[in-house]
């Protein structure tokens, strides 16, 4: 077992080999082969909701980092050339102020060629160059739209604002990796061979002290989940937390957490930290929900995870044959929906 404060969050992702919470949910999904597709580096794009995350996360769980993480886009329009009647326009007064001998001619082969002649002498260049060499001096920074970075900025200080949310943030850590050994025996059908899986997770929030109290319950320690909705309400929020198993990372959170931590798993107690980004209030301080999962669900989603990390376990001793983990070989029932309607009018 092994808890790593300094390990970075590109490190956890491509360099920590392991089974992690969305491996699991892939699984549960579509297939064993699935998740492990996903699971290498070059199948993972960034996409718009996770650089979106990546955001809302700094500005919540670490602002005094989210300067050095989160930069905004600069306006590349504005600050470059529109076309070749600008193009020109720059050149001639260029021309104004320099020698005979440095100045610039006005007829190019192609309009390419007099936007890179502009730029070469020190003028306004394309938009797309401008922010290529942008996005180039910022390598290793997340760079988003301004208004998503604004939007996180208030967002950050709202929930630091807000009573619970506050106190919840004001103990503990955020985004420490840890990871497991699973030591399983697996029944193959010729007899149960023995497999040794890692278990990694890397939580958003948590703290490893017997301190947070909610509705009677004994104290307790805390695995946080920040999550972002257009609608926060309870019922839309327990929906997604099911239909998007939710529920199952978390009940995975809690156990590799408690191993880890040589705790007891029933002395954990999981929460999502949502926003409601639909912009519908009058304050951002409104639009914050805190939900907790009970006994029962976490074990719920524990026997589902069991369930992905056994197929997993069989599918890794049957390495040679890749069709071990992907969909059943024999012909399946197709197991229609309930509502479907045969005959009549």
């Amino acid at each position: 077992m092994t808890i790593d404060k300094t390990m970075s969050n590109e490190e956890y992702h491509r360099k920590l080999k392991g089974i992690s919470s969305t491996r699991i949910k892939d699984v549960i999904a579509r297939n064993v082969g699935h998740a492990m597709w996903k699971a290498e580096p070059e199948n993972n794009h960034t996409t718009d909701a996770l650089i979106r995350g990546t955001a809302m996360h700094s500005a919540i769980l670490t602002p005094d980092r989210f300067g050095d993480e989160i930069i905004p886009m600069i306006d590349c329009d504005s600050l470059a050339v529109k076309n070749g009647d600008e193009a020109k326009d720059w050149i001639r007064e260029r021309n104004k102020t320099v020698p005979k001998d440095e100045k610039m001619k006005l007829t190019y082969k192609t309009v390419d060629e007099l936007y890179a002649a502009v730029a070469e002498a020190g003028g306004p260049r394309q938009a797309a160059d401008i922010e290529r060499e942008y996005r180039a001096r910022h390598i290793g920074r997340t760079i988003v739209s301004k208004e998503l970075y604004d939007e996180s900025l208030e967002i950050g200080r709202a929930v630091r604002s807000h009573p619970t949310s506050a106190a919840l943030l004001t103990h503990g850590e955020p985004e420490v990796s840890m990871w497991v050994e699973r030591d399983m025996v697996v029944d193959t059908g010729q007899g149960p061979r023995a497999v040794s899986l890692t278990l990694k997770v890397r939580p958003d929030w948590y703290d490893n002290e017997l301190r947070v109290r909610v509705a009677g319950i004994p104290p307790k320690r805390l695995i946080l989940s920040v999550k972002t909705s257009r609608d926060a309400s309870q019922g839309k929020f327990s929906r997604d937390a099911a239909n998007m198993l939710y529920y199952v990372s978390e009940s995975y959170y809690v156990d590799v957490v408690s191993a880890a931590t040589g705790t007891d798993p029933s002395e954990w107690m999981v929460m999502w930290l949502v926003v409601d980004t639909s912009g519908e209030f009058q304050d951002r301080i409104q639009s914050i929900a805190h939900y907790y999962l009970s006994d029962e669900e976490i074990d719920a989603g524990r026997w589902r995870y069991e369930k992905a990390l056994d197929a997993i376990a069989v599918a890794r001793l049957y390495e040679a044959h890749p069709v071990m983990g992907g969909y059943p070989w024999q012909a399946q029932p197709a197991k229609l929906p309930r509502h479907i309607h045969y005959g009549g009018e």
